[in-house]
């Protein structure tokens, strides 16, 4: 789901930051901050925003299978 708006690249937060990598359009800042906000009750540790891209990446990929379903 790419947009016109281009890849996103989120702020250096900490040491696990995925700052580095380069996210597709659709994940957006306010959606790991979002999915960090929902999964983080199921943790007992803090998640980062690196643990929220990993979720929404498995997310991704399953959405992507679940498609090429027949």
């Amino acid at each position: 789901m790419a947009t016109a708006s281009g890849p996103v690249r989120l702020a250096v937060r900490d040491d696990q930051s995925p700052s580095a990598d380069v996210l597709p359009a659709w994940m957006t800042p306010e959606l790991i901050r979002s999915t960090i906000e929902t999964w983080q009750p199921y943790h007992a540790d803090r998640l980062t925003e690196a643990d929220a891209v990993g979720i929404l990446r498995s997310v991704g990929r399953l959405v992507d299978v679940l498609e090429d379903l027949p």
